[in-house]
């Protein structure tokens, strides 16, 4: 008995060194968020919205994220959007890069934001309940998270009620001037 239980006292005391030992520790990290040198960081940037249409159940609101530093940077990609309620309590929000409507339109590319220049983006939803929903809860404001940022921007006065479980269709930024869609 007490052999066993020696054996069993050695196999764990090895296991647990395994487990701790650096290089098994790293291989379970997570690595650091990488931002591209040049990437606009949020702090640079503010939120706005361009305007807003709507037709057959489908709502298609253009932000635009504008450059308010003294540096040229670039963005790429697409925003993350979080919906909050009137209570800034965040909601359900699903968001689909190049779904929906997007999927007919080129993906993302770079986009040199010039101090003071805007790059616009869409957000395409559907206002029309889906499955068991019956309403679609409203957004009072959200939270934009620009391409390969962790900090957010917040932009209000833009409601949102976007149905099948708070599902965007977000487009990718385009360069200042263009038109959206595109």
């Amino acid at each position: 008995m007490i052999g066993t239980m020696s054996l069993s006292f050695r196999w764990a005391f090895v296991l647990g060194l395994m487990l701790v030992s650096p290089g098994v520790a790293s291989a379970q990290m997570a690595p650091p968020v990488q931002i591209p040198a040049g990437a606009c960081r949020t702090n640079q940037l503010a939120v706005s919205s361009v305007g807003s249409d709507g037709a057959a159940g489908t709502i298609l609101d253009i932000l635009q994220l504008t450059n308010v530093s003294g540096t040229t940077c670039v963005l790429n990609g697409y925003v993350t959007v979080q919906m909050l309620d009137a209570s800034n309590a965040p909601m359900t929000t699903n968001n689909v890069n190049s779904g929906g409507f997007w999927a007919g339109y080129p993906g993302p590319s770079p986009v040199s934001l010039a101090p003071g220049a805007a790059a616009p983006f869409g957000l395409f939803w559907s206002d029309v309940p889906t499955g068991a929903e019956t309403t679609c809860p409203t957004s009072m404001s959200q939270l934009i998270t620009p391409p390969g940022q962790t900090t957010v921007l917040t932009l209000t006065g833009v409601t949102m009620a976007p149905c099948n479980s708070g599902t965007i269709n977000v487009g990718p930024i385009r360069p200042p001037g263009s038109a959206i869609p595109s």
